[in-house]
């Protein structure tokens, strides 16, 4: 029998069965010698003394480290226009983070009624659609009519730093889900955690995930070809010269060309290229968010 993991606490496992009806599981001794279960796992499961056994884990389509889950369409990268202050160089790693886990990232710029003036906001979607980017705002009482049409038959996460608003969007999406908010410390400049755990919530005819946020990124196990072919905001330009061209240093390189031509943000392209040269030192800690002009 088969099924879906959309909740873990400890060692408690909440799934969805093929019918659509909530089940509860317990791992058997056969599946603890095996890889960790995450949210959004497909399992095999086995009824036996009056209790469901998750048996075995199906193979993953993809894998996100932050959040941990598995099977996942599509993230959105939240990011507060202010409190805390958006971030060009923090949403381009979780970009190309994202790409590299082989999930479609779209841009969620939230607390856009904090802006002085439209011009703002609209800048900051511009720099991304340009590149191909699906990018979306977000206001105190709702959000556009897109990005919740986007949602249906799709497995969804809602990942960024804490206090962007990540709860709050979903509340606004869907009312019945009453997820905790919180404020933001004006002293620390961020958000407390509200989100403990990830979750698969049903919404809009799609499966989406609030996550606890974050404040930092690990490049660890990156590896910088694979990072360069999954761009996805690379790929109509990269006719290069060399077939193992990294865009960094080499001649005829055609995604250099393209940041020439201003057809990829230049900033953008600086993120990647700081990006590797972190991994290629070892220095795998991206925790450096400083804003990008």
């Amino acid at each position: 029998m088969k099924a879906r993991v959309i909740k873990i606490i400890s060692n408690q496992y909440t799934l969805v069965h093929e019918d659509q009806s909530i089940i509860e599981a317990f791992c058997t001794g056969k599946m603890r010698l095996k890889e960790q279960l995450l949210v959004g796992d497909f399992v095999e499961v086995e009824y036996r003394e009056e209790k469901y056994g998750i048996i075995d884990i199906l193979p993953r389509v993809n894998v996100l480290k932050r959040p941990f889950m598995a099977n996942v369409d599509q993230a959105y990268i939240m990011m507060s226009l202010e409190d805390p202050k958006f971030s060009y160089e923090l949403v381009n790693r979780m970009v190309l983070l994202i790409e590299y886990a082989k999930v479609k990232p779209i841009i969620v710029i939230s607390k856009c009624d904090l802006a002085q003036d439209a011009d703002e906001y609209l800048t900051i979607g511009e720099y991304y659609k340009k590149m191909g980017y699906e990018t979306y705002f977000s206001f105190k009482d709702h959000v556009e009519d897109g990005l919740i049409a986007s949602l249906k038959d799709r497995v969804s996460v809602f990942c960024g730093q804490s206090g962007v608003g990540k709860s709050s969007i979903l509340n606004n999406i869907d009312s019945s889900l009453s997820l905790k908010t919180n404020v933001i410390s004006k002293a620390l400049g961020r958000g407390k955690h509200t989100t403990r755990h990830v979750e698969l919530f049903e919404m809009h005819d799609g499966l989406v995930a609030d996550t606890p946020g974050f404040s930092s990124l690990n490049l660890y196990g990156i590896e910088v070809m694979t990072l360069q072919s999954r761009i996805s905001a690379f790929k109509p330009y990269n006719q290069c010269y060399y077939r193992d061209c990294k865009h960094i240093n080499e001649p005829d390189c055609g995604i250099k060309k393209a940041v020439e031509d201003n057809l990829i943000q230049a900033s953008f392209y600086k993120t990647y290229v700081d990006m590797v040269a972190m991994i290629e030192s070892g220095n795998y800690n991206a925790y450096s968010h400083r804003r990008l002009k």
